[in-house]
């Protein structure tokens, strides 16, 4: 989270350079792993989920390090048809172009006996290519002047559900004890949120081969209670200077919850709270973190707001057995859960008969089965996890029960 000053013409600048490096939050463990996992000759994993600084991480670990880097966003891979596509036009924009043939001059003529004058004529010879990838480090070990370097495949979430980007990320991976691979020094970093990206690769390809050449560092994962906490208080009250007409330690933990402990959205809730308090002359109030919290729901998850609204039931059914479970997966605090963890929420949170069928396992299904899913299911099949952290915010921050105990929402998707 990185929370800037209050100039004194009361405008609010999210962020400066020297703001942006004291609010990082240090994560030496994480940093040593990644340096230890680029000086091995395996290609390595970082994993975590969206917001939790992993760009972060490689960048300030490759910076201190002084090695130089590119990214190939996997998002464009997609957006060009292809991982080949997204290599091509990364060469491109590094200055190269592929080369399937040069010119070159040869004699010519007609000469009968071999008697009469020739000539030299331009013709065009072909020539056996590089591979898209090897082409791409090539050109990164000429920019690092023969020097180790990094190429990043970033946001590899987009293409789990697709068979044959996954297939052309193993052969990539196969081909890294290939020597027209390895001579170039060039290390692959392949970034993403699933915790299971090496099995993701390895069912696509030769399972052993494919560990053998990766090595994964510890999750990315949400900052603890007490670096968020910590965090919040140097932002609001050190470097903003702001008082409180509230418990600043429920706020802190409020925030934690909401945000799912998320680096990124502790940020953003904390700079729409700030915005708002500089309205109020510096002091953070109830009606201040609401407000907030309004205008961080609309702005930001607009789009989640309206997958959690299409799976719920209306206003008018009595019961709402499906608002109810909706506002229960809010409550899991699991990365993974299964259908029991859920039902025993819905009981006590609702007061449930333990005699009454409940269904969990039919409606966690039609919630993963939705055109717009709320969950799916893990690669075991075991148990279910969130399609993304921002729709359990989004239960959290946008769901609440009212005075008859029914599930309502804060604010609408519109």
């Amino acid at each position: 989270m990185i929370i800037g000053k209050v100039q004194p013409n009361n405008v609010f600048t999210p962020r400066s350079r020297e703001i942006n490096e004291r609010m990082y939050v240090d994560r030496p463990e994480l940093e040593e792993r990644l340096e230890d996992a680029l000086k091995g000759d395996k290609y390595v994993i970082v994993h975590g989920e969206s917001g939790n600084g992993k760009t972060w991480l490689f960048k300030r670990v490759l910076a201190r390090k002084k090695i130089p880097f590119q990214v190939v966003n996997l998002a464009n891979a997609v957006l060009h048809g292809s991982l080949i596509n997204a290599f091509d036009a990364k060469v491109a924009e590094l200055g190269g172009e592929r080369r399937s043939s040069r010119m070159e001059e040869v004699d010519v003529g007609f000469r009968p006996g071999g008697i009469g004058a020739g000539g030299k004529q331009q013709t065009q010879i072909q020539i056996a290519t590089q591979s898209s990838f090897g082409l791409l480090v090539s050109h990164l070990n000429k920019q690092a002047k023969g020097n180790r370097s990094v190429l990043v495949l970033d946001n590899f979430e987009q293409i789990v559900d697709n068979h044959d980007f996954l297939k052309s990320v193993a052969s990539i991976i196969i081909s890294a004890d290939e020597e027209s691979i390895a001579k170039h020094g060039v290390k692959l970093l392949i970034v993403g949120v699933p915790r299971d990206l090496k099995q993701l690769v390895a069912k696509v390809g030769n399972a052993a081969t494919i560990a053998n050449r990766l090595i994964e560092i510890p999750e990315v994962a949400r900052m603890t209670l007490t670096e968020a906490t910590s965090l919040m208080a140097r932002g609001f009250e050190k470097e903003l200077g702001y008082s409180f007409d509230l418990k600043k330690e429920d706020l802190y933990k409020e925030v934690c919850w909401k945000t799912d402990r998320i680096a990124q959205q502790i940020h953003e809730l904390c700079l729409k709270i700030a915005l708002e308090a500089e309205r109020n002359n510096g002091l953070i109030s109830s009606d201040v973190v609401l407000k907030a919290e309004k205008k961080w729901l609309e702005e930001s998850f607009s789009s989640d707001l309206g997958v959690i609204e299409n799976l719920m039931n209306s206003i008018e059914t009595k019961l709402g057995r499906k608002n109810q479970v909706i506002y229960s997966l809010g409550k899991v605090e699991k990365e993974d859960f299964k259908h029991s963890d859920i039902e025993k929420i819905v009981r006590e949170e609702f007061d449930v008969d333990d005699g009454i069928n409940l269904n969990l396992p039919q409606m966690l299904a039609s919630f993963a089965k939705a055109e717009n899913p709320l969950i799916r299911k893990t690669p075991k099949n075991n148990a279910y996890r969130f399609v993304s952290p921002k729709l359990k915010m989004v239960i959290r921050a946008g769901l609440q029960r009212d005075t008859e105990n029914r599930v309502i929402k804060t604010v609408d998707a519109s």
